[in-house]
């Protein structure tokens, strides 16, 4: 009887270039390539505007882009809310991801108790004896919102609150709302307390050729990547 051959197992590889289906994390900008003008253009319309609309199909990179292209790039002068969880009541998550940030990163104890019954734009004021500079709040996979919250009683609530904030000029926040294109008409329930909803947006497309041969071959020149948990 013949012995069976063994194949001698491979070692791993010291470094994966890749992070594989899920979205970019803010950590992982390093290995991000191919939307330089993309991330340009987007920090032009979120700098100079209260109120930006991010688009695109879905699969085709805007949490991405978000977290490892313009988070990183507006978080030396900026103060950034990223939040995303649209399953559970609106009002009171956003607001508790809010607080939950202040709290951690200026050891302020007891500020979910103080922020619970205030509304979106009051919470946002106050969190500017904390920081001075400019704020984003980031939205992102906004059109969840829709699917988990347009039969609730909290819909049309968190609607005219959120709406409240982005009008209150006096408040020094930017929104960023993240969200498929197919889901952007459901932003007309936002426009009897938000009329220019539509004004300022950006529409992310596909890569192009040239900028998907960048997001293939430029993570492999690493030369000291950067392991994630």
């Amino acid at each position: 009887m013949k012995p069976v051959q063994t194949i001698p197992k491979q070692p791993e590889p010291d470094f994966e270039p890749y992070i594989g289906l899920r979205p970019f994390r803010e950590n992982e900008r390093d290995r991000f390539f191919g939307r330089d003008r993309e991330i340009s253009v987007l920090l032009d319309k979120i700098r100079g505007n209260r109120l930006t609309l991010l688009l695109a199909g879905s699969g085709v990179g805007k949490s991405s882009l978000l977290r490892a292209g313009i988070m990183p790039a507006l978080a030396g002068d900026t103060e950034l809310v990223y939040y995303r969880n649209w399953s559970a009541a609106p009002g009171p998550a956003l607001k508790q991801s809010i607080s939950e940030h202040f709290r951690k990163k200026y050891n302020a104890a007891g500020l979910a108790e103080q922020f619970a019954a205030l509304p979106l734009k009051d919470i946002l004021r106050a969190c500017t004896m904390f920081s001075t500079g400019r704020k984003i709040l980031l939205l992102d996979q906004f059109e969840e919102f829709f699917n988990y919250q347009r039969f609730r009683p909290e819909f049309r609530p968190f609607i005219e609150e959120l709406s409240a904030a982005v009008l209150d000029s006096g408040i020094p926040v930017s929104f960023i709302f993240s969200m498929r294109e197919d889901f952007a008409l459901e932003l007309n329930a936002f426009k009897p307390f938000l009329p220019a909803v539509f004004d300022n947006y950006f529409r992310l497309e596909k890569l192009t050729r040239d900028q998907a041969r960048l997001a293939i071959a430029e993570p492999l020149k690493l030369d000291d990547p950067v392991f994630l948990s």
